[in-house]
């Protein structure tokens, strides 16, 4: 068994080894990783605008519907404030894949940002949960208050 996984093995690394070493030396034309920089800055360019334009619109409705509307305001900055930062870090991604030069160096730029994503997520729903749970406890209390001056009037 042991010289049959010996074997495999070896024909593997003679196989994996040449692709390996064939993804180092392809280049990526400069001309390419050009168009790639200029489509993401155009892209960064309308994302800017387009989170401007969010915020702008989320406190128009804040102050259109009153204080009562905070929380819900402020979850909505939140969400654009994440779709804005998705945008940020994919393009970022996207700027350092065509700066590599090589097919390798372009594979790692990639598992770097999704390792980077999934931090991101796990810190995100982290920070959910913690404003969840607060607006929850808020929403509690300002009930409690409420059920107390009601109960207290009723005695009174």
């Amino acid at each position: 068994m042991t010289k049959l996984a010996k074997a495999a093995s070896t024909k593997v690394e003679d196989v994996v080894e040449p692709i390996v070493a064939a993804t180092k030396k392809i280049e990526i034309p400069t001309a390419a990783r050009e168009f790639v920089q200029r489509a993401a800055k155009s892209v960064q360019d309308g994302a800017d605008s387009l989170n401007a334009s969010a915020h702008k619109a989320t406190s128009a409705i804040e102050s259109a519907i009153g204080g009562s509307a905070t929380t819900v305001a402020e979850a909505t900055r939140k969400m654009h404030d994440a779709l804005y930062e998705d945008v940020k870090m994919g393009l970022a991604a996207v700027e350092k894949m065509s700066n590599a030069k090589t097919l390798a160096e372009a594979a790692q730029a990639q598992v770097d940002y999704l390792s980077e994503r999934g931090q991101v997520q796990i810190a995100r729903m982290k920070s959910a949960t913690e404003y969840f749970v607060k607006a929850v406890q808020d929403g509690a209390k300002t009930t409690q208050d409420a059920i107390a001056k009601l109960t207290a009037n009723k005695t009174a």
